[in-house]
């Protein structure tokens, strides 16, 4: 079947004078998916430096046409073809790149894709490599010093775009990331006074990281800091905590934090308690839990109790009637999350398997569910 690549590689080659009579049949070839005949005429003329047929082999690698689908060997083809000015490779380097993700990647991808394209000198790259060094990603520490000369590097092709990142974006984040770190100095000199706020604080940027300032996420950082408030009754570190744990694979100690907050009636500690419980298959002692979470109208533990009886669980009986009920309550007042994943699940999927009649039923039950715990009162 035809594709885009393929029609946009023709709109704008076709037309260009061929110095190959070869790379017209392997053009032909391409469009026939007889990708054989396309590297037996193609090839040599790439060797010899033809720019539509090193273009035409990029493609082929970049897709995995009648080769084993090889990134690097895509990026060395359309370079070749680029360096000669050829426009198509320059499009398809670009699309390359932003598919190779850029300053927000997989750090194998921009080791394999992003680095080789900056160190060969290819402008967006070099800019997406100064970004990771401006925000800490891909693997890169933050390091300003050198993001600025990788943006000077891509202006001095000509790349405009950088010039902004260099004049603005830069200077800006400096001044981000020194304050925040003055301001985890000052945490930390009331933390060593005994300041359990500060030591909460603390928590709070290790554990989420601060992408804008100068904290990176760090787990172990984070239960340190956390550990003295939640000992002292803080519930929300006791829930962190408890998250901490569950990322680190200690399910034993993420349920004792959950439930020392749950016991004391914090709503988001029985929700999470609870889907630890039901995933450890003690299904009836986390629907508990969920339904204490979801009277104090917890839209995690709402929208939990929907996949539950959506699905069915151990001695759950698959309910699409009451897993609807409970993720139009999760919706209702926090209809962002029904929006992130309706493809995959929630209540427009899970509409599309029920009659109307069932939904509004759903609907019924819903806001009679809501007049109950006074949450709708008319």
């Amino acid at each position: 079947m035809m594709t885009i690549i393929r029609f946009f590689f023709f709109a704008c080659i076709l037309d260009s004078q061929l110095v190959f009579a070869g790379l017209d049949d392997a053009k032909k070839a391409y469009l026939a998916d007889d990708y054989e005949t396309v590297l037996r005429e193609a090839r040599p003329l790439a060797e010899e430096g033809n720019a539509g047929a090193q273009t035409l082999l990029g493609n082929l690698y970049r897709n995995g046409d009648g080769v084993q689908q090889d990134y690097e060997k895509a990026i060395s083809w359309y370079m070749k073809a680029y360096r000669q000015g050829e426009i198509v490779a320059d499009y398809w380097l670009k699309q390359l790149h932003i598919e190779g993700y850029g300053m927000f990647c997989k750090p194998e991808k921009f080791n394999e894709i992003t680095l080789p394209l900056a160190r060969e000198g290819y402008a967006p790259a070099q800019v997406s490599v100064c970004n990771a060094y401006i925000y800490g990603k891909c693997k890169l520490p933050k390091d300003f010093v050198k993001a600025r000369g990788w943006c000077e590097r891509a202006i001095e092709q000509g790349y405009s775009e950088a010039q902004h990142t260099l004049d603005v974006t830069i200077p800006e984040q400096e001044k981000i990331t020194n304050k925040q770190l003055e301001q985890v100095k000052d945490y930390e000199l009331k933390a060593t006074q005994g300041d359990l706020d500060a030591h909460f604080k603390l928590g709070m940027l290790y554990s989420h990281g601060d992408v804008l300032g100068g904290i990176g996420k760090d787990n172990s950082k984070a239960s340190y800091w956390f550990k003295k408030p939640a000992v002292s009754g803080n519930l929300e570190a006791q829930v962190h905590l408890g998250l901490i744990s569950v990322e680190q694979g200690n399910l034993e100690k993420a349920e004792g934090w959950f439930k020392m907050a749950a016991d004391k009636g914090n709503p988001d500690a029985q929700a999470h308690l609870g889907i630890l419980l039901v995933d450890k298959k003690r299904t009836k002692e986390g629907l508990e839990w969920l339904t204490k979470s979801a009277e104090q109208n917890n839209f995690i533990a709402q929208y939990s109790l929907g996949m539950i009886y959506e699905n069915g669980a151990d001695d759950i009986v698959q309910n699409y009637i009451t897993a609807y009920m409970w993720y139009w309550l999760a919706c209702t007042y926090n209809e962002n999350v029904c929006d992130v994943v309706p493809r995959f699940s929630g209540p427009q999927s899970l509409a599309k398997l029920m009659p109307a009649s069932d939904i509004e039923k759903a609907k019924n039950l819903a806001r009679d569910w809501l007049k109950q715990y006074g949450y709708l009162t008319h």
